[in-house]
């Protein structure tokens, strides 16, 4: 069994790497658009926070740093949220594999219901943010994370890919993982 400690770690860092992802896609997407670095952290923050002009797009913004950081710091704390539940449905997922498909479809619940959020809430900005780019963040965000959890977690992808009927029939007790105490 995996430490609290460990597992809190773990799931700051999965939430870290959700949220350094999505900043460093729209900050390449800003730079390749020839807008300033933190012009779509900026129009979010705006959205968010109140007081968006669709027009203000078309002109050069300012950035309202205390916005910035309001939005930034909400962004982080929704993705640490994020990793810990990543984290507990793993360690649950590893210690019940016969959980692994309802955990499966909640790992993919989550992604739907991350992308459904995001679309809903930045439709005020949607000429800023198209849909594609909050899909193709999200996608790299969880790929991201994915991989590094399945290096703590080797064991993952064989338990979420293996039917439930052929985990249930198995007599053996499940192993620990490397590392794990308990």
């Amino acid at each position: 069994m995996t430490s609290t400690r460990q597992m809190a770690t773990r799931a700051v860092i999965v939430g870290f790497i959700g949220y350094a992802f999505v900043i460093g896609f729209y900050a390449a997407i800003d730079l390749f658009a020839g807008r300033g670095l933190l012009h779509t952290g900026s129009v979010l923050a705006h959205a968010f926070v109140g007081g968006y002009d669709p027009s203000a797009l078309a002109l050069p913004m300012s950035i309202d740093t205390g916005a910035l950081i309001r939005h930034n710091l909400m962004h982080l704390s929704v993705s640490v949220t994020i990793g810990f539940i990543v984290i507990g449905l793993v360690e649950d997922a590893i210690r019940n594999p016969w959980k692994s498909r309802f955990i499966l479809f909640t790992f993919f619940l989550g992604f739907m219901v991350t992308v459904a959020a995001m679309t809903v809430l930045t439709d005020p900005v949607r000429s800023s943010i198209p849909l594609w780019s909050i899909i193709v963040s999200n996608v790299g965000s969880a790929a991201i994370a994915g991989t590094v959890v399945t290096r703590w977690y080797p064991r993952l992808w064989a338990v979420l890919s293996t039917p439930t009927a052929q985990l249930a029939a198995r007599s053996e007790p499940v192993k620990s993982e490397p590392g794990i105490h308990g």
